[in-house]
């Protein structure tokens, strides 16, 4: 089987709160836009260095004497802190980290956890940030209705401080930084070897292998290397899964209780398709703003080609809308009664309990000409920033860049070797597939700030959300105004505290 580079310099990984990356964010481009390139990585050695030997840029002699980091954070996302060894790999190298973070800096890390679902989460921050009422110097929060706290200016530019944060290195997630950068370099939010939220966020399709061999062929030849080789197209998928159907409970009727080729549910994986199938939001114009692009012919064909997948291919079950009916697509998938379903990655360790083998797979291109596979990420994946009511922005910048280096270097490693390679994935084809998945994660400034933008990367899967009917173009054209508009307050305020 072939091989593909291991997750070199691959993505936003790291330390494990599988229930963080779930639920509705409202609950609970390629370049310069985006990214199909690797972002961290969990390589054991890069180029020639290994990389608990890559060094990072900060002083050699800091200490400042105890001083305390309070680190806001979600609810229940213990990325950053645990209270005590277990015996657990990850829990314990986490544990380590912020150990060797606390003594090299000379600091006592704190961790607030709010207790608070994403919007009330981003509420009670301003609050705390205006009013400047109690210590907080990182927030770590998930992306959804974050982002838009840093054009209200609430948010200090981590590039002032460059000297410390070196976007450039392996921990940092280029991709999204390079999504999230606006104007002559400013950025306010950063991800990378910090957090495995992001990692354990990531999404894509997860299939039946048992299944795939007994209803089309081979599983290496047909599916892994036809991936591998860059050959995984919508129409690839289409093909495989109309033949797939059996009447399972023998009424003579297509109902849920029948075994089908591919199941949906489009809350759960309308959007990561549609960025799977190259769906582009925005591009950078000559000034290096974003403009939409949301409206072109191209993700007009794709809606319609969508709608078409959906309602009028056999083999193909679509439930509801609900948490719940995407639950009850996962349910089937793992009683063995559906081929191919919607992933997040934080689902592999349940799948494991299957009596039937499965791999995790990237979503498929749209055609062949595509650069290559694209990987959402679930917009409750954590982002990490600096506040203006930080008591010490520098300290803060440097305690960043010390815990991302240090994730980097001895958590990744753990978080990816032994929680998704060795103790979740089956077979080291499995492995290929998750080092592809997590090297072509993809990010867009407008995808980033769609909360501010009228949630526009929900749009174009609401067209074929319960409907089979969906009419792209006309509900674009009704709404692309207020959405330009939207954007464009957006840039208008982030150029008021440049």
């Amino acid at each position: 089987m072939k091989k593909i580079i291991s997750l070199a310099l691959a993505f936003m990984m790291l330390a494990v709160m599988l229930v963080s990356c779930s639920g509705d964010p409202a609950q609970t481009g390629s370049a310069p836009t985006g990214t199909g390139a690797p972002a961290t990585g969990s390589v054991e050695k890069t180029g020639e260095i290994a990389r608990e030997d890559i060094k990072d840029g900060l002083p050699d002699d800091l200490d400042y004497g105890g001083t305390v980091v309070k680190v806001y954070s979600r609810d229940g996302d213990k990325n950053l802190w645990t209270e005590e060894k277990t015996e657990e790999i990850i829990n314990d190298a986490i544990y380590e980290r912020q150990l060797r973070v606390q003594d090299r800096l000379g600091i006592t890390i704190e961790i607030v956890y709010a207790g608070l679902g994403q919007l009330d989460l981003a509420n009670n921050l301003r609050n705390i940030i205006k009013s400047n009422a109690e210590q907080c110097d990182v927030t770590a929060t998930p992306r959804y209705y974050q982002m838009a706290l840093a054009h209200e200016g609430f948010y200090e530019k981590l590039n002032n401080y460059d000297q410390y944060l070196d976007f450039s290195r392996p921990w940092w997630a280029h991709g999204f930084i390079e999504a999230a950068t606006i104007g002559d370099g400013n950025i306010y939010f950063a991800a990378g070897d910090i957090s495995s939220n992001f990692l354990m966020c990531a999404r894509g399709l997860s299939v039946n292998t048992t299944i795939f061999e007994e209803k089309i062929g081979d599983a290496d030849e047909m599916l892994f290397d036809l991936i591998l080789d860059g050959k995984w197209t919508l129409d690839k998928l289409v093909e495989y899964c109309k033949t797939v159907y059996e009447d399972l409970d023998g009424n003579g009727n297509k109902d849920e209780n029948d075994l089908y080729g591919l199941g949906l549910a489009p809350n759960a994986s309308m959007i990561d398709y549609y960025i799977g199938l190259g769906v582009q939001l925005s591009e950078r114009n000559a000034d290096g703003l974003p403009e939409l692009i949301l409206g072109n012919e191209r993700n007009a064909e794709i809606s319609e080609k969508t709608i078409e997948l959906m309602y009028r291919t056999e083999g193909v079950w679509v439930k509801g809308a609900s948490q719940a009916d995407s639950d009850f697509i996962t349910d089937k998938f793992k009683k063995g009664e559906m081929m191919v379903q919607y992933c997040q990655m934080s689902q592999l360790k349940a799948f494991r309990e299957m009596s039937t083998d499965f791999a995790m797979i990237p979503y498929p291109k749209y055609e062949e000409s595509q650069d290559n596979y694209r990987t959402y990420v679930a917009d409750s994946g954590t982002i990490f920033g600096i506040p203006t009511c930080a008591q010490d922005p520098e300290l803060s910048a440097i305690f960043l860049e010390a815990m991302a280096s240090d994730g980097y270097k001895f958590v990744t490693p753990e978080v990816y070797s032994n929680a998704l390679q060795k103790a979740w994935a089956r077979e080291d084809k499995h492995g290929a597939m998750l080092d592809l998945i997590t090297s072509t994660v993809y990010f867009d400034f407008v995808n980033l700030h769609s909360a501010s933008i009228g949630g526009i990367e929900y749009m174009l899967p609401s067209q074929v959300w319960n409907t089979a009917d969906g009419n792209f173009v006309s509900t674009w054209d009704k709404n692309k105004g207020t959405y330009e508009q939207a954007l464009t307050d957006v840039i208008d305020a982030y150029k008021n505290i440049f």
